[in-house]
């Protein structure tokens, strides 16, 4: 049941507090880290420091993998490839954008099932990315060069994909 406003927080956004103040509410673990150092003066640095680090750290541990800048690599590599063909164009850079994204969804997933029907969608987006890069060089709206260097990453993302699939309990 909630008590009726104070005088002085008439108007006041939810989650801020009351007597004229616009302070920010404190979160339960905003609350405990406060409790905790309170406690232990001498931990109160080390994780004022961490917590300050996590706050302004907009990285994520899956970005530090081989296979998740290989993916980036290669859909970076197809959107400045310029194929000539529209179509190849566009499903070349769809197809490579795919397999990305699929990556990174299926990386930071704890179930295997999720895992493995991630990693399975990013292989056959890989596939087809090959494929598009393949013809483009084939009918010449690609340069034979240009597209070797596509395969090549491609060639070593799928490695470490085939990889992640038989971590995931499923045999590639």
């Amino acid at each position: 049941m909630r008590s009726p406003p104070s005088p002085g927080s008439a108007g006041a956004a939810p989650g801020f507090a009351g007597h004229g103040s616009c302070k920010r509410v404190r979160s339960r673990a905003t609350t405990a880290l406060v409790r905790l150092t309170c406690r232990f003066p001498s931990l109160a640095p080390s994780i004022r420091e961490r917590s300050q680090r996590w706050a302004n750290d907009r990285h994520f541990p899956f970005q530090d993998l081989d296979v998740y800048r290989a993916a980036r690599e290669l859909a970076a590599r197809v959107h400045r490839a310029a194929i000539r063909d529209a179509e190849l164009r566009d499903q070349a850079t769809r197809a490579a954008k795919s397999a990305f994204l699929n990556l990174c969804e299926g990386l930071p997933d704890d179930r295997p099932a999720m895992r493995r029907k991630y990693f399975v969608q990013a292989d056959g987006s890989l596939h087809e990315t090959v494929g598009a890069v393949d013809l483009a060089a084939a009918i010449g709206a690609l340069d034979a060069a240009r597209a070797e260097e596509i395969l090549a990453v491609a060639g070593r993302m799928r490695g470490m994909l085939r990889g992640l699939l038989r971590s995931s309990g499923r045999g590639a």
